[in-house]
């Protein structure tokens, strides 16, 4: 009981000093760009990225308190629906492990592309429709990605938490045919395959050759088109990771029984099977 007590102090003063941080960051924004325009265009960059960074970093902390509740209420229901639906439609051998899995530094970078690939999707996708120009493409990008940061935290609340109670969730689909041993859902993969593939950075490469144009110097093209793509990407990184900070850190005990009742639910519904891994 007092452990309790004591967790919930600190997650009352963690939402104290965040909320706080995050409107100064959130409304000295405009006050930082002003600044960065005295600058060189390198350190301005900089400096506005890094500021974006904490900004989008206490916001995350915010929303991973939000997050819980989401996950509680929306995503364990859903995936018990979506993994029904494979077992029983498609036939996928879905197993409840007896070993936890631990979160890795691979899905901290793949859930912040998550947030960033749709901007280079739609980048992509709208610049290819409206044939637009040489030297305009980068402009293209800095709107879409203006207005998608504006939307990270529905992405953040709604899709995010699917992967993260997948990737750390003893839920794993058995393949029989090449006997490994998988993330379960399909449509979650092929979603993410999409993200990735279509929204991948190779995809951005005529920004590096407006920037080329522009300043006719293939290094200093070369650090701006890796500063654009920080621009937006680092931002969602940190969010990423004051929304992890939470999940895994401060309620790590409750995300832990959002996950166990999703894990009994598949037992008891005959959707999944317990299974142990033996290592000999």
């Amino acid at each position: 009981m007092l452990g309790n007590i004591r967790r919930y102090i600190v997650w009352f003063v963690t939402i104290c000093v965040c909320l706080p941080l995050y409107v100064f960051f959130y409304l000295q924004e405009s006050y930082i760009q002003f600044i960065m325009r005295r600058m060189d265009i390198f350190s301005g960059l900089t400096t506005f990225i890094a500021w974006r960074f904490l900004e989008f970093l206490f916001a995350g902390v915010l929303l991973g308190f939000v997050g819980l509740i989401v996950m509680f209420f929306f995503h364990r229901y859903f995936l018990i629906g979506e993994l029904w639906f494979e077992a029983k439609l498609l036939r996928a051998r879905i197993v409840v492990l007896d070993r936890t899995p631990k979160i890795s530094m691979v899905f901290l970078l793949k859930a912040a592309y998550i947030l960033f690939g749709p901007i280079v999707i739609l980048t992509r996708l709208l610049t290819t429709i409206k044939n637009v120009g040489e030297g305009d493409v980068i402009l293209y990008y800095l709107e879409i990605g203006e207005f998608m940061t504006k939307h990270f935290w529905h992405i953040l609340l709604i899709v995010v938490p699917l992967y993260f109670m997948i990737e750390i969730s003893r839920i794993r689909e058995f393949d029989t045919e090449k006997l490994i041993i998988k993330y379960p859902s399909r449509i979650l993969n092929l979603f993410l395959v999409i993200v990735i593939g279509a929204g991948s950075i190779a995809s951005l490469i005529p920004i590096y050759y407006d920037l080329l144009i522009i300043f006719g110097d293939p290094q200093r093209a070369l650090y701006l088109f890796i500063y654009a793509i920080l621009y937006f990407y680092l931002p969602a990184f940190g969010a990423i990771l004051g929304f992890l900070l939470v999940l895994v850190g401060l309620a790590d005990k409750e995300t832990r029984k959002v996950l166990s009742s999703l894990e009994d639910r598949l037992i008891r519904y005959g959707v999944a099977k317990l299974s142990k891994i033996e290592v000999t």
